[in-house]
């Protein structure tokens, strides 16, 4: 009597159909985890501004400084280590390079760095406006310094001169 070893040509193709069919539900799976990393990258830094924002008014509060309408220079160094150059309003950063830049890491004053600001406040806002600036990965990016994919950014909002609407509101456009 002859004995079989191995598989018989029908088993073989039922195989390779079967491994056909696996591959081709999970490929488009595997193209989109470039796009979940970097939501995630985004979710994370949005997480971290906003525990930025939240500890700096907890160390200002601490010392009696949260209800000031503005505080700049020497006066928010003394509080928060390596912020000589910082202005925060009623006790929240403003939205500005140097004052994000220390503190949050990824975010340099060159723009170099793991995310860049584009329109950051420049001049000091007036009374009742409303500053919009965009944090976005280097790679969405283009050389003029505009958002290249309009989906994938951290919005942060900030008014001035008003306890109530000094407080930056952070919104997160999801990449597709």
């Amino acid at each position: 009597m002859h004995k079989n070893k191995g598989f018989t040509l029908i088993e073989l193709v039922i195989v390779i159909i079967i491994l056909g069919i696996l591959s081709a539900t999970a490929i488009p799976k595997f193209l989109n985890i470039g796009i979940d990393a970097k939501n995630a990258t985004l979710q994370s830094m949005q997480g971290a501004l906003n525990d930025a924002i939240e500890l700096s008014y907890a160390k200002l509060a601490i010392h009696g400084k949260e209800t000031a309408s503005i505080l700049t220079g020497k006066d928010a160094g003394k509080i928060i280590a390596g912020c000589d150059d910082c202005i925060f309003y009623y006790g929240r950063p403003q939205l500005d390079i140097k004052t994000l830049s220390v503190l949050i890491d990824g975010i340099n004053p060159d723009n170099d760095g793991d995310f860049v600001l584009t329109n950051p406040i420049t001049q000091r806002p007036s009374s009742g406006n409303i500053f919009n600036a965009y944090i976005t990965l280097p790679e969405n990016m283009d050389s003029s310094g505009n958002i290249i994919d309009l989906s994938c950014y951290i919005k942060y909002s900030q008014g001035a001169y008003s306890a109530t609407v000094a407080k930056p509101e952070l919104t997160f456009k999801e990449c597709k």
